[in-house]
């Protein structure tokens, strides 16, 4: 047999073009399979998969997209989005691999809970373990400030640091956000309160939060056109957090269900009963009825509370709950709902899983 083997030339002006546009054609293969490479991994960072069974089996995709109550899924988005260009500008280096995001979350909605906040901070949590970053690369104290900048920067949401601060640390947190430390640090002072001070509280929420009221009206704008009486109340809200860390660790809870209801009457003397609403106001004087003190929680549609006679905790529930209200207790850290037959276990959080192969990385965060 003749073995046959081609030789190329390299002097030969033929071989030479033809080397050359190999070259070319390699370069540019190798261009255009970058391109691709680039567009399919940002693609895969915005293709969350998320579970609809919250909102509804009617639920489309696009209503969870445009909708900001029901956006789980452009809370997901958004704090992708926000977590790659934070790494990019801290100089951060992140391995670039796919994954699957979904969350669920049993957080009462539009009752002021952080529910939203909850999703974003858990996100943010699983993206700091699925890529093995700790508070040494992204610090505890900065952790709130991205997740607000992923709800106000990004998603155009009016929110605040406090229910950031808890998410992240978790626990009893007593926080200060004097406007000299703000400006100086870029973060508050946040400190543990020991939770084995804390007295039997309870929650009460609106189970159809839909007459919640107005709750932030005009204050903030009363409050950037340097407002007196808002700027004046604003520094009293932080006198009482601060008499109120003082009474937990001193055991007092007469000290404190004093200062819940100092809160509440400031609250009211500043945003007004017309932007508080109805509903919310009922609770309240419910609570007053049985001589219990009770603040909002959050921004309107559940109030934290605190009998000063334990004896008509019952009583109160019963009420509560004849009015449309759901009322829970807290014990140890943890909230149950009491049923007629059994106690059952309500636990507010926000799950959120990577699925990479086999291994699921899981962030649950209990309030």
């Amino acid at each position: 047999s003749t073995k046959r083997t081609l030789v190329c030339n390299t002097r030969d002006p033929f071989c030479s073009v033809q080397r050359h546009l190999q070259q070319r054609f390699a370069c540019l293969f190798f261009v255009l399979f970058s391109l691709v490479d680039e567009v399919f991994c940002l693609w895969t960072l915005q293709r969350c998969r998320t579970s609809f069974g919250t909102f509804g089996r009617g639920t489309k995709q696009t209503d969870i997209l445009t909708n900001k109550n029901t956006g789980g899924l452009r809370l997901m988005q958004a704090t992708c989005k926000k977590f790659h260009e934070f790494c990019s500008s801290q100089g951060i280096a992140i391995a670039r691999k796919n994954f699957t995001l979904k969350y669920d979350t049993n957080i009462p909605r539009q009752v002021g809970l952080a529910g939203s906040s909850a999703i974003v901070t858990s996100t943010m949590k699983c993206l700091m373990r699925f890529f093995n970053l700790t508070n040494s690369d992204i610090p505890k104290d900065i952790q709130p400030n991205f997740v607000l900048s992923v709800e106000t920067e990004e998603l155009g949401i009016n929110a605040g640091l406090q229910d950031r601060v808890i998410q992240v640390y978790g626990g009893c947190v007593y926080m200060n956000f004097d406007e000299e430390l703000l400006t100086k640090n870029g973060v508050g002072a946040y400190e543990y309160v020991d939770t084995t001070h804390l007295p039997q509280l309870w929650l009460s929420y609106l189970a159809d939060p839909s007459d919640s009221g107005k709750i932030h009206n005009n204050v903030r704008k009363r409050w950037d056109a340097g407002d007196e009486e808002v700027r004046a109340g604003m520094q009293q809200f932080a006198s009482i957090a601060f008499e109120g860390k003082k009474a937990i660790e001193a055991d007092d809870i007469g000290a404190l269900a004093d200062l819940m209801d100092k809160n509440f009457a400031l609250r009211r003397k500043l945003y007004t009963d017309a932007a508080l609403g109805d509903a919310n106001l009922k609770m309240v004087g419910i609570a007053k009825k049985y001589n219990a003190a009770a603040k909002f929680s959050g921004s309107g549609g559940a109030v934290v509370g605190l009998c000063r006679d334990q004896s008509k905790i019952s009583e109160l529930e019963e009420e509560m709950q004849a009015s449309g209200c759901v009322f829970l207790r807290f014990v140890n850290s943890w909230i149950y709902r009491v049923t007629v037959k059994k106690r059952q276990w309500l636990t507010l959080c926000c799950l959120a899983t990577f699925h990479q192969d086999r291994s699921v990385y899981s962030c649950d965060y209990t309030i």
